[in-house]
């Protein structure tokens, strides 16, 4: 049967199918395994199926969970926890996702020793990377410290790269590349006229990882953007209409592959529709946002004192801005064109999470990547 039908035909049929059952289907023939495990196959189910799912964290023991989700869920969603067969995995920090990866900083079951863990949620499948060899002499000043990791893909040589950026001393930072292609890590020029913040989730878009920084020169707070491609820093132009230099009221978003600016203060989102391009920010002001926060299920006081942390934005599609709250287990929905929450998800579960991002569901293999 499967010599009968074309190898187009059957690609554009089970390129909308679940990961899952894409993985079944390699089972049965040799050549329905070649196809479904190529190159192209995989980066076309990615586009056709093209699922969002919320991953998030556990606080109990900071295990990671996951699930789907679609605008036209129903108003309770039952999340799975990612269980994968490594000693690792047992006390997470997310870095950062990209095309269905998502990049882990985790302990071990003895919490004595950590790794980098690159894992597919879909698929389960893993791989451990060691850190950096970044333990440098401690200066009189300050000692060594994380303040920036992230994760991205370089689309110019098709190669998967994690930042991991680290302070030893004030004006000195080591800037850490690892190569998925070449297994190996290389220390690239450091950035000595910015002052960073300290363990910041870099933002991948469109072939940059994103942070705020300050000039040393005048202490203005910017975007600074680190290229995959050319590994260097430059600034990438903010609106003029936005004050970043709120500290705890301004965060960077990834939204649908735009880079997005969040005013948790005011409820207001900034999108750079044309990446670079400084005329190109338009906003989204989500209106009834505070009447969205006084309706979640926390007491007073409370309220008064996580207002500004209770929501950040998570995916922007189809017209549907999606906002997830960080305090309790509900999600709503904005509608942009009727400039509204439409709808209200609550997440089952009976422990206290944490969301972390999100990330499309994907084939891609973490193991074929270092191999390739």
């Amino acid at each position: 049967m499967a010599s009968e039908v074309p190898p187009d035909i059957i690609t554009e049929i089970i390129c909308y199918l679940p990961a899952k059952s894409v993985g079944r289907f390699r089972c049965v023939s040799k050549q329905w395994n070649t196809l479904l495990s190529s190159p192209h196959f995989i980066k076309t189910h990615q586009i056709k199926r093209n699922l969002n799912h919320i991953i998030s964290i556990i606080r109990v023991d900071y295990s990671l969970y996951s699930f789907p989700l679609d605008v036209n869920f129903n108003e309770e969603t039952v999340p799975t926890k990612v269980d994968v067969n490594s000693r690792y995995v047992k006390s997470t920090i997310l870095h950062g996702s990209c095309n269905g990866l998502v990049l882990v900083l985790s302990l071990d079951s003895q919490k004595k020793n950590a790794a980098l863990v690159l894992l597919n949620p879909t698929t389960r499948e893993f791989i451990e990377i060691s850190e950096p060899d970044y333990s440098y002499k401690e200066t009189d000043i300050i000692k060594d410290r994380l303040i920036m990791t992230g994760f991205g893909y370089d689309s110019l040589t098709d190669d998967y790269k994690i930042t991991f950026n680290y302070l030893i001393s004030f004006g000195c930072m080591y800037v850490h590349v690892y190569s998925f292609r070449s297994g190996t890590w290389k220390q690239v020029d450091s950035c000595y006229n910015y002052f960073f913040g300290y363990m910041l989730r870099g933002v991948f878009v469109d072939g940059f990882i994103h942070c705020f920084a300050k000039r040393s020169s005048d202490g203005l707070r910017v975007i600074l953007g680190f290229s995959l491609a050319d590994e260097k820093f430059s600034e990438v132009p903010s609106p003029d209409d936005v004050d970043i230099a709120d500290l705890d009221g301004c965060q960077l978003v990834d939204l649908d592959g735009k880079l997005g600016i969040f005013l948790k203060s005011v409820g207001e989102v900034w999108l750079m529709n044309e990446y670079g391009v400084k005329e190109s920010w338009t906003n989204i002001l989500l209106e009834g946002l505070c009447k969205t926060v006084n309706d979640l299920s926390v007491g007073n006081a409370l309220l008064n004192e996580y207002r500004s942390i209770l929501l950040q934005p998570m995916i922007y599609k189809t017209g549907k801005f999606l906002v997830v709250t960080n305090s309790v287990a509900q999600m709503s929905i904005y509608d942009i064109e009727e400039r509204r929450f439409s709808k209200n998800i609550k997440i089952n579960i009976r422990k206290m999470m944490t969301f972390q991002g999100s990330y499309v569901e994907s084939l891609v293999s973490p193991k074929l990547i270092r191999n390739n």
